[in-house]
C-alpha cells in the first residue's frame, strides 16, 4: 500500500527476530524484502554489497540451500544497475529451464527470468513462460504472482506495439491490484510501465487508484532509470552542450536565458533543441528532460 517507512520499521525488526531465532529461511526472505525497500526509497543501487550481505547472514545457515534464490535476487539487483551482461550470464547458466523439469518452487526465478527475456527482447519465451504458469497460479489462487506476470505481460505486449492485448494483461493485472492495493507491485516496474500507464490512462480514463501507480512508476524512472531499459538510442550521440542544455532545460531555462548562458543567438539554441528532439524522438522540451531523466543523463 505504498507505506514504506511503516515497512522498513517492520522488515528492520523481523530481520532481528529471525536471526536471534534461527529462522534461515524467513530471514532470507526479510533481508532480500528490505533491499526492495531500499529500493523502492530511490536509494542507489550497488547490487553485489546489497547481495554480498545477505549471503553473509545465510552463509552459516545452510548457504547451498538458498545459492539458486541468492543468484537470482542478484540478477533482479543487477536490472536496476543495468549490468545486462551479469543479467545474459545467469539467464544462460543458472535460470531454470521451463522445458524440462517444471517446478513451482522456481516461481520466483521465473519471474526473474521473464525479466530477463524483456531485456534480450525474447518476448515469445515471455510469453510461452507465462502461459505455462498461467493456470498453476490460478488453481493456487496466488494473486499476487498473477498480478506481477500479466504486467510483465502487459509490457511484453506493449513493447512490441501490440497495445489491445498489452491494455487485455494490464486489465487483469490492475483488477488484482485494485481490489487488493498492490500499488507497489504495479508501480515498481517504474520506466517500463510509465508510458503504458499514460496511455491506459488516456483510453481508460482517470482515477485515484491509476493516477497512484502513475506518481510511483514515475518516481521508480526517475531513481532507477535503467531498470528494464529497453532504449536503443546511443546516448554518445549526444554533444557535450547538447547534454548541457538539457540541464538547463531541467532547470526552467528559456531559450533566451540560454542563449545569453552561451553568448549565442537563439536560432543558435533552436538548432540545438532540434537535434536534441530528434536524437531523443520527443516532440518538446518537457519531453526531452523526462527522456534524459529516465536514461540518466540528467
Amino acid at each position: 500500500q505504498n507505506r514504506l517507512l511503516d515497512a522498513a520499521v517492520h522488515v528492520g525488526k523481523t530481520i532481528k527476530v529471525f536471526d536471534k531465532g534461527g529462522e534461515s529461511r524467513l530471514l532470507f526472505a526479510a533481508l532480500f524484502l528490505q533491499t526492495k525497500i531500499l529500493i523502492a526509497q530511490g536509494k542507489l543501487v550497488e547490487s553485489h554489497s546489497y547481495i554480498k550481505n545477505i549471503r553473509k547472514y545465510v552463509k552459516e545457515k545452510g548457504e547451498a540451500e538458498f545459492s539458486y534464490n541468492i543468484d537470482s535476487a542478484d540478477v533482479m539487483t543487477a536490472f536496476y544497475d543495468g549490468n545486462q551482461g551479469r543479467i545474459s550470464r545467469w539467464r544462460k547458466n543458472k535460470s531454470p529451464d521451463e522445458y524440462a523439469d517444471f517446478n513451482m518452487l522456481d516461481l520466483y526465478r521465473y519471474m526473474v527470468k521473464m525479466r530477463c527475456y524483456i531485456i534480450e527482447k525474447k518476448y515469445t519465451a515471455l510469453l510461452a513462460l507465462a502461459e505455462k504458469l498461467r493456470p498453476l497460479l490460478e488453481e493456487g489462487n496466488r494473486f499476487m504472482d498473477l498480478c506481477e506476470m500479466d504486467v510483465l505481460v502487459a509490457i511484453c505486449f506493449y513493447r512490441v506495439q501490440k497495445k489491445e492485448l498489452a491494455f487485455e494483461a494490464f486489465d487483469r493485472a490492475l483488477k488484482i491490484a485494485r481490489r487488493r492495493k498492490f500499488y507497489r507491485l504495479v508501480g515498481d516496474e517504474g520506466a517500463a510501465v510509465v508510458k503504458l500507464l499514460i496511455d491506459y490512462i488516456k483510453e481508460r480514463g482517470e482515477s485515484i487508484f491509476l493516477m497512484k501507480l502513475l506518481e510511483i512508476a514515475r518516481s521508480m524512472a526517475i531513481s532507477h532509470p535503467l531498470y528494464l531499459n529497453d532504449r536503443n538510442i546511443n546516448t554518445e550521440a549526444l554533444s557535450q552542450r547538447e547534454v548541457e542544455i538539457l540541464k538547463l532545460l531541467e532547470q526552467g531555462k528559456s531559450k533566451e536565458e540560454i542563449s545569453d548562458f552561451y553568448f549565442i543567438s537563439e536560432n543558435t539554441v533552436k538548432f540545438h533543441m532540434k537535434n536534441i528532439f530528434s536524437k531523443l524522438n520527443v516532440k518538446s522540451s518537457l519531453e526531452a528532460v523526462w527522456e534524459a531523466r529516465v536514461m540518466g543523463l540528467i
